[in-house]
Protein backbone atom coordinates (compact mmCIF):
# COMPACT_ATOMS: atom_id res chain seq x y z
CA UNK A 1 0.00 0.00 0.00
CA UNK A 2 1.55 3.35 -1.01
CA UNK A 3 1.93 6.15 1.52
CA UNK A 4 -0.80 8.39 0.08
CA UNK A 5 -3.44 5.68 -0.06
CA UNK A 6 -2.42 4.38 3.35
CA UNK A 7 -2.88 7.85 4.82
CA UNK A 8 -6.29 8.35 3.23
CA UNK A 9 -7.51 4.99 4.49
CA UNK A 10 -6.02 5.44 7.94
CA UNK A 11 -7.46 8.94 8.38
CA UNK A 12 -10.86 7.31 8.16
CA UNK A 13 -10.01 4.81 10.87
CA UNK A 14 -9.89 7.44 13.57
CA UNK A 15 -8.20 5.32 16.19
CA UNK A 16 -5.03 5.43 14.07
CA UNK A 17 -5.28 9.06 13.00
CA UNK A 18 -2.40 10.45 15.03
CA UNK A 19 0.02 7.76 13.87
CA UNK A 20 -0.91 8.24 10.22
CA UNK A 21 -0.63 12.02 10.26
CA UNK A 22 2.54 12.28 12.28
CA UNK A 23 4.31 9.73 10.11
CA UNK A 24 3.47 11.21 6.71
CA UNK A 25 3.64 15.00 6.80
CA UNK A 26 7.02 16.53 6.07
CA UNK A 27 9.23 18.97 7.98
CA UNK A 28 8.67 22.70 7.49
CA UNK A 29 10.17 25.96 8.65
CA UNK A 30 9.66 27.36 12.14
CA UNK A 31 6.35 29.16 12.58
CA UNK A 32 6.34 32.84 11.69
CA UNK A 33 4.44 35.54 13.54
CA UNK A 34 0.82 35.58 12.48
CA UNK A 35 -0.50 38.84 11.00
CA UNK A 36 -3.78 40.21 12.30
CA UNK A 37 -5.54 39.86 8.96
CA UNK A 38 -5.08 37.07 6.39
CA UNK A 39 -3.94 37.91 2.89
CA UNK A 40 -6.10 37.29 -0.17
CA UNK A 41 -5.63 34.40 -2.56
CA UNK A 42 -4.42 31.85 -0.01
CA UNK A 43 -4.54 28.11 0.36
CA UNK A 44 -5.10 26.57 3.75
CA UNK A 45 -2.57 23.82 4.35
CA UNK A 46 -0.71 22.00 7.09
CA UNK A 47 2.60 20.39 7.84
CA UNK A 48 4.59 19.05 10.77
CA UNK A 49 8.03 19.66 12.18
CA UNK A 50 10.29 16.96 13.53
CA UNK A 51 9.24 17.55 17.13
CA UNK A 52 6.00 19.55 16.90
CA UNK A 53 2.38 18.61 16.11
CA UNK A 54 0.81 19.31 12.72
CA UNK A 55 -0.25 22.94 12.38
CA UNK A 56 -2.30 25.01 9.94
CA UNK A 57 -0.88 27.90 7.95
CA UNK A 58 -1.94 30.25 5.19
CA UNK A 59 0.09 31.31 2.18
CA UNK A 60 -0.27 32.82 -1.25
CA UNK A 61 -0.65 30.35 -4.12
CA UNK A 62 2.87 31.24 -5.27
CA UNK A 63 4.26 29.95 -1.94
CA UNK A 64 5.03 33.33 -0.39
CA UNK A 65 3.50 34.98 2.67
CA UNK A 66 3.38 31.81 4.74
CA UNK A 67 2.14 32.32 8.28
CA UNK A 68 0.66 30.01 10.89
CA UNK A 69 -2.82 30.11 12.45
CA UNK A 70 -2.47 27.37 15.06
CA UNK A 71 1.21 27.60 15.99
CA UNK A 72 0.42 27.97 19.69
CA UNK A 73 -1.63 24.78 19.85
CA UNK A 74 -0.01 21.81 21.64
CA UNK A 75 -2.26 19.48 19.62
CA UNK A 76 -2.27 18.44 15.97
CA UNK A 77 -4.49 20.65 13.79
CA UNK A 78 -5.25 19.41 10.29
CA UNK A 79 -7.72 19.02 7.38
CA UNK A 80 -8.71 22.72 7.25
CA UNK A 81 -11.49 24.05 5.01
CA UNK A 82 -12.57 27.62 4.23
CA UNK A 83 -16.09 28.92 4.62
CA UNK A 84 -17.43 30.26 1.32
CA UNK A 85 -17.26 33.87 2.52
CA UNK A 86 -13.65 33.45 3.69
CA UNK A 87 -14.44 34.54 7.26
CA UNK A 88 -14.03 31.17 9.00
CA UNK A 89 -12.05 27.94 8.86
CA UNK A 90 -13.15 24.55 10.13
CA UNK A 91 -10.54 21.91 10.93
CA UNK A 92 -9.70 18.75 12.86
CA UNK A 93 -7.91 18.64 16.21
CA UNK A 94 -6.20 15.62 17.73
CA UNK A 95 -5.10 15.58 21.36
CA UNK A 96 -3.27 12.39 22.39
CA UNK A 97 -5.55 10.03 24.23
CA UNK A 98 -8.75 11.72 23.02
CA UNK A 99 -10.94 11.32 19.93
CA UNK A 100 -10.40 13.69 17.00
CA UNK A 101 -12.72 16.70 17.08
CA UNK A 102 -13.98 19.38 14.71
CA UNK A 103 -13.01 22.94 15.64
CA UNK A 104 -13.58 26.31 13.98
CA UNK A 105 -11.72 29.62 14.01
CA UNK A 106 -11.92 33.01 12.38
CA UNK A 107 -9.83 33.49 9.24
CA UNK A 108 -7.13 35.38 11.14
CA UNK A 109 -6.69 32.47 13.60
CA UNK A 110 -8.69 34.03 16.44
CA UNK A 111 -11.78 32.68 18.23
CA UNK A 112 -10.78 29.02 18.19
CA UNK A 113 -13.50 26.78 19.60
CA UNK A 114 -14.52 23.13 19.56
CA UNK A 115 -17.73 21.97 17.88
CA UNK A 116 -17.83 18.20 18.46
CA UNK A 117 -16.83 15.84 21.25
CA UNK A 118 -17.16 12.51 19.43
CA UNK A 119 -14.63 11.19 16.92
CA UNK A 120 -14.98 13.41 13.83
CA UNK A 121 -12.98 14.57 10.78
CA UNK A 122 -13.21 15.94 7.20
CA UNK A 123 -15.41 18.98 7.79
CA UNK A 124 -16.64 21.57 5.28
CA UNK A 125 -19.06 24.53 5.38
CA UNK A 126 -22.33 24.95 3.53
CA UNK A 127 -22.32 27.84 1.02
CA UNK A 128 -24.47 29.98 3.32
CA UNK A 129 -22.12 29.29 6.25
CA UNK A 130 -24.94 28.07 8.48
CA UNK A 131 -24.03 24.37 8.56
CA UNK A 132 -20.96 22.11 8.54
CA UNK A 133 -20.67 18.67 7.01
CA UNK A 134 -18.31 16.21 8.64
CA UNK A 135 -17.51 12.51 9.01
CA UNK A 136 -17.87 10.54 12.23
CA UNK A 137 -17.61 6.89 13.24
CA UNK A 138 -20.49 7.29 15.68
CA UNK A 139 -22.52 5.14 16.13
CA UNK A 140 -21.44 2.25 13.92
CA UNK A 141 -17.65 2.28 14.21
CA UNK A 142 -17.12 3.23 10.55
CA UNK A 143 -17.26 6.63 8.80
CA UNK A 144 -20.67 8.15 8.10
CA UNK A 145 -21.65 11.63 6.87
CA UNK A 146 -23.02 13.99 9.53
CA UNK A 147 -24.35 17.55 9.50
CA UNK A 148 -24.48 20.19 12.22
CA UNK A 149 -25.16 23.88 12.60
CA UNK A 150 -22.09 26.12 12.36
CA UNK A 151 -22.16 26.62 16.14
CA UNK A 152 -22.05 22.84 16.75
CA UNK A 153 -25.72 22.37 17.59
CA UNK A 154 -28.18 19.95 15.94
CA UNK A 155 -25.63 17.27 15.12
CA UNK A 156 -27.31 14.53 13.10
CA UNK A 157 -26.32 11.69 10.80
CA UNK A 158 -27.24 11.79 7.09
CA UNK A 159 -26.02 8.38 5.88
CA UNK A 160 -26.40 4.78 7.00
CA UNK A 161 -23.93 2.55 5.19
CA UNK A 162 -24.78 -1.15 5.42
CA UNK A 163 -22.61 -2.63 2.66
CA UNK A 164 -18.83 -3.06 2.67
CA UNK A 165 -16.24 -3.59 -0.05
CA UNK A 166 -13.23 -5.89 -0.19
CA UNK A 167 -10.17 -4.23 -1.71
CA UNK A 168 -7.69 -5.84 -4.06
CA UNK A 169 -5.42 -6.43 -1.06
CA UNK A 170 -8.20 -8.18 0.86
CA UNK A 171 -8.98 -5.29 3.21
CA UNK A 172 -12.62 -4.77 4.20
CA UNK A 173 -13.76 -1.16 3.96
CA UNK A 174 -17.14 0.34 4.80
CA UNK A 175 -17.75 4.09 4.73
CA UNK A 176 -19.57 7.17 3.58
CA UNK A 177 -17.01 9.97 3.50
CA UNK A 178 -15.54 13.14 1.91
CA UNK A 179 -18.81 15.16 1.82
CA UNK A 180 -19.02 18.62 0.26
CA UNK A 181 -21.94 20.85 -0.68
CA UNK A 182 -22.78 21.93 -4.20
CA UNK A 183 -22.23 25.69 -4.56
CA UNK A 184 -25.99 26.31 -4.54
CA UNK A 185 -26.29 24.34 -1.29
CA UNK A 186 -28.95 21.95 -2.58
CA UNK A 187 -26.85 18.78 -2.99
CA UNK A 188 -24.07 16.94 -1.19
CA UNK A 189 -21.48 14.84 -3.01
CA UNK A 190 -19.66 12.08 -1.12
CA UNK A 191 -18.09 8.63 -1.51
CA UNK A 192 -19.75 5.48 -0.19
CA UNK A 193 -19.37 1.70 -0.28
CA UNK A 194 -23.15 1.25 -0.18
CA UNK A 195 -23.14 -0.31 -3.67
CA UNK A 196 -20.44 -2.86 -2.75
CA UNK A 197 -17.56 -0.71 -4.06
CA UNK A 198 -16.46 2.76 -3.03
CA UNK A 199 -18.25 5.03 -5.52
CA UNK A 200 -19.33 8.68 -5.84
CA UNK A 201 -22.88 9.56 -4.77
CA UNK A 202 -25.00 12.65 -4.32
CA UNK A 203 -27.90 13.31 -1.97
CA UNK A 204 -30.15 16.19 -1.06
CA UNK A 205 -29.20 18.47 1.79
CA UNK A 206 -31.43 16.54 4.18
CA UNK A 207 -29.99 13.13 3.22
CA UNK A 208 -32.79 12.13 0.83
CA UNK A 209 -32.63 11.53 -2.93
CA UNK A 210 -29.56 9.26 -3.05
CA UNK A 211 -28.03 8.94 -6.53
CA UNK A 212 -24.91 7.02 -7.56
CA UNK A 213 -22.78 8.84 -10.16
CA UNK A 214 -19.91 6.39 -10.79
CA UNK A 215 -19.79 2.68 -11.53
CA UNK A 216 -16.89 0.19 -11.22
CA UNK A 217 -14.91 -0.98 -14.22
CA UNK A 218 -12.12 -3.55 -14.52
CA UNK A 219 -9.46 -0.86 -14.68
CA UNK A 220 -11.00 1.54 -12.11
CA UNK A 221 -13.21 -0.36 -9.66
CA UNK A 222 -13.26 2.31 -6.93
CA UNK A 223 -13.95 6.05 -6.68
CA UNK A 224 -13.44 8.42 -3.75
CA UNK A 225 -12.52 11.97 -2.65
CA UNK A 226 -15.08 13.94 -4.73
CA UNK A 227 -15.00 17.72 -4.81
CA UNK A 228 -17.54 20.06 -6.41
CA UNK A 229 -16.31 22.78 -8.79
CA UNK A 230 -16.96 26.43 -7.83
CA UNK A 231 -19.40 26.83 -10.73
CA UNK A 232 -21.36 23.75 -9.62
CA UNK A 233 -21.16 22.06 -13.02
CA UNK A 234 -18.36 19.52 -12.46
CA UNK A 235 -17.05 17.09 -9.86
CA UNK A 236 -13.40 16.10 -9.64
CA UNK A 237 -12.55 12.81 -7.92
CA UNK A 238 -10.06 9.98 -7.44
CA UNK A 239 -10.57 6.60 -9.13
CA UNK A 240 -8.52 3.41 -9.06
CA UNK A 241 -7.90 0.67 -6.51
CA UNK A 242 -8.63 1.61 -2.89
CA UNK A 243 -5.61 1.25 -0.56
CA UNK A 244 -3.32 0.91 -3.61
CA UNK A 245 -3.28 3.60 -6.31
CA UNK A 246 -5.37 5.63 -8.71
CA UNK A 247 -5.68 8.80 -10.79
CA UNK A 248 -7.67 12.04 -10.97
CA UNK A 249 -10.90 12.13 -12.97
CA UNK A 250 -13.58 14.74 -13.69
CA UNK A 251 -17.26 14.41 -14.61
CA UNK A 252 -20.37 16.51 -15.01
CA UNK A 253 -22.49 17.05 -11.92
CA UNK A 254 -24.93 14.33 -13.04
CA UNK A 255 -22.16 11.75 -13.53
CA UNK A 256 -22.00 12.04 -17.32
CA UNK A 257 -18.92 12.96 -19.33
CA UNK A 258 -16.37 11.18 -17.14
CA UNK A 259 -12.82 12.02 -18.22
CA UNK A 260 -9.46 10.88 -16.86
CA UNK A 261 -7.03 13.76 -16.16
CA UNK A 262 -3.88 12.02 -14.89
CA UNK A 263 -2.40 8.80 -16.24
CA UNK A 264 0.30 7.61 -13.86
CA UNK A 265 0.60 3.82 -13.57
CA UNK A 266 0.60 2.03 -10.23
CA UNK A 267 2.14 2.08 -7.72
CA UNK A 268 2.03 5.89 -8.19
CA UNK A 269 -1.14 7.38 -6.74
CA UNK A 270 -2.69 10.78 -7.48
CA UNK A 271 -5.32 11.65 -4.88
CA UNK A 272 -7.30 14.26 -2.92
CA UNK A 273 -8.15 16.69 -5.76
CA UNK A 274 -9.31 20.22 -4.89
CA UNK A 275 -10.24 23.29 -6.94
CA UNK A 276 -8.63 26.68 -7.25
CA UNK A 277 -10.86 29.58 -6.25
CA UNK A 278 -11.65 30.48 -9.87
CA UNK A 279 -12.39 26.87 -10.83
CA UNK A 280 -9.83 26.88 -13.64
CA UNK A 281 -7.21 24.71 -11.92
CA UNK A 282 -7.11 21.53 -9.85
CA UNK A 283 -4.52 20.69 -7.21
CA UNK A 284 -3.89 17.14 -6.04
CA UNK A 285 -1.42 15.08 -4.07
CA UNK A 286 0.87 12.56 -5.69
CA UNK A 287 3.49 9.96 -4.86
CA UNK A 288 5.23 10.47 -8.22
CA UNK A 289 8.29 11.85 -6.39
CA UNK A 290 9.75 8.74 -4.72
CA UNK A 291 9.53 8.81 -0.95
CA UNK A 292 7.50 12.03 -0.78
CA UNK A 293 3.93 13.24 -1.00
CA UNK A 294 3.97 16.33 -3.21
CA UNK A 295 1.23 18.67 -4.47
CA UNK A 296 0.66 19.20 -8.19
CA UNK A 297 -1.54 21.56 -10.20
CA UNK A 298 -3.10 21.33 -13.64
CA UNK A 299 -5.74 23.06 -15.72
CA UNK A 300 -9.24 21.67 -15.27
CA UNK A 301 -8.87 19.77 -18.55
CA UNK A 302 -5.67 18.08 -17.35
CA UNK A 303 -3.28 20.23 -19.36
CA UNK A 304 -0.31 22.26 -18.07
CA UNK A 305 0.53 19.77 -15.32
CA UNK A 306 3.31 20.92 -12.98
CA UNK A 307 4.47 20.60 -9.39
CA UNK A 308 2.85 23.11 -7.05
CA UNK A 309 4.26 22.38 -3.57
CA UNK A 310 7.12 20.21 -2.39
CA UNK A 311 4.85 18.70 0.26
CA UNK A 312 1.20 17.80 0.86
CA UNK A 313 -1.36 20.61 0.75
CA UNK A 314 -3.07 18.96 3.71
CA UNK A 315 -6.16 17.20 2.30
CA UNK A 316 -8.70 19.82 3.42
CA UNK A 317 -11.96 19.66 1.45
CA UNK A 318 -11.98 23.40 0.57
CA UNK A 319 -8.36 24.57 0.80
CA UNK A 320 -8.28 27.53 -1.61
CA UNK A 321 -10.05 30.85 -1.12
CA UNK A 322 -9.57 34.07 -3.09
Amino acid sequence: MDRLQKRKTTLLIFGLTSVAILSTFQYSAVAKEMPKQPLRGLIVANDVGTSTPIQIYLMRPDGTGKHYLTAASPNSCFLPAWSYDGRHITYGVYEPGKPTEIWAMDADGSNKHGLTSASALLSSYSPDGKQILYVSQVPFGHPEVWLMNADGTNQHRLTTTLISSITRTGQKIIWSTHPTFSPDGSKIVYASTQSGQSQIWTMNRDGSGLQRLTFPTDSNPDANAPNWSPDGQSIVFWSGYETLYGNIWIMNKDGSGRKQLTFDPGPISNDNPAWSADGQSIIFESTRVPGHITTWIMNRDGSNLRQFLQSSYGDGLRPWKD
